[in-house]
């Protein structure tokens, strides 16, 4: 349970930087997040040198880049709500096809930062943001 509340403060810290910053303001920031929060699992099935899990992890993480790239252009809520997706990929993610071994913490740490940054990016994006 530590693990998800460190996730959501991560998540929050990212949101805190991107408003200080200014990041928050391209409508470019989070489609990027997700693509980079994506691959993580193939840098994991990499170091669990498997092929058939580099390539079903690499597939999906070129998915949420697709689904990515799409919200950007057309909204950013799709972008939200694939963030939230992320998050429950994470808690599921070792019991479907392959098990690419990442931390027993991350499941539930990526989920808290996952299902923070797409609530944000929900809440905001109507408000906040420009969508393309």
């Amino acid at each position: 349970m530590v693990e998800l509340i460190i996730g959501v403060l991560l998540g929050i810290s990212i949101v805190l930087l991107a408003i200080k910053t200014g990041f928050d303001k391209d409508s470019s920031f989070y489609p990027v997040l997700l693509i980079a929060i994506a691959f993580y699992y193939v840098l994991f099935a990499f170091q669990a040198n498997n092929t058939y899990e580099i390539i079903f992890e690499t597939s999906i993480a070129l998915l949420f880049s697709v689904i990515a790239i799409l919200g950007h252009h057309r909204n950013l809520k799709i972008v939200g709500i694939a963030l939230v997706f992320h998050g429950i990929y994470d808690l599921f993610q070792g019991n479907i096809v392959f098990s690419t071994n990442p931390p027993q913490w991350w499941p539930l740490f990526c989920l808290g930062v996952d299902v923070t940054l797409g609530i944000w990016l929900l809440w905001t994006s109507s408000k906040h943001l420009k969508t393309k």
